[in-house]
């Protein structure tokens, strides 16, 4: 299904608070998904225990696919060789990391990105995990993740309307893996990809 305005939801540039995080050792997108207090413990520490998660749910299905499907066709390595290079090497995996962080935190993550008039724009499409977790909102520039967090007192009514009336949705599964230039680009080839996710909690 094509992504329509419709679609969209967009706040201003006052209505959220964007964190820059740093962008050492590829793990931008793992400084945006934790807050301070998961910050004790390194980014490495969370490499091995998103690798602990990856395995116990190996086989399990994501849209019609295993995670062991998805694994090697962003890494292009067979899922062993994957959690080594993420765990040891620092490999980029954000597809991976998008689709297991539900599973790992019980947090879902909304992906946004900046908008023309300096606001922000999310579409369902970029969204992982399930309508009844707590929301996790991350933005996405120019192959980097920052921290976002939506002020609710400062985005009008009819915007936060729909920001709470997506939540309580379950979205279509007939979306599998969709182009959308706005959002991640591959971590592989550099081409503008996303894989939105959506399953039962376990």
């Amino acid at each position: 299904m094509p992504c329509t305005q419709s679609n969209f939801i967009e706040v201003s540039a006052s209505a959220a608070i964007e964190t820059v995080t740093p962008g050492d050792g590829n793990n931008c997108l793992l400084y945006a998904l934790s807050d301070s207090k998961d910050m004790g413990k390194s980014c490495k520490r969370i490499r091995y225990e998103i690798v602990s998660i990856a395995f116990k749910y190996r086989y399990k299905k994501f849209n019609g696919k295993t995670l062991d499907s998805w694994v090697c066709a962003t890494s292009k390595m067979d899922f062993a060789a994957w959690a080594r290079d993420f765990a040891t090497n620092n490999a980029m995996s954000d597809q991976i990391v998008l689709i297991l962080w539900p599973l790992y935190k019980d947090e879902s993550v909304w992906m946004w990105q900046s908008s023309p008039g300096g606001g922000y724009t999310h579409s369902h499409i970029c969204r992982f995990g399930t309508s009844s977790q707590k929301v996790r909102h991350v933005v996405y520039r120019n192959l980097h993740y920052n921290a976002l967090r939506i002020i609710e007192s400062s985005v009008p009514e009819r915007a936060l309307t729909a920001l709470k009336q997506v939540q309580s949705i379950q979205f279509a599964r007939a979306y599998t893996q969709v182009s959308l230039t706005c959002a991640t680009a591959s971590l592989y080839t550099g081409e503008p990809t996303i894989v939105s996710v959506t399953f039962d909690p376990p």
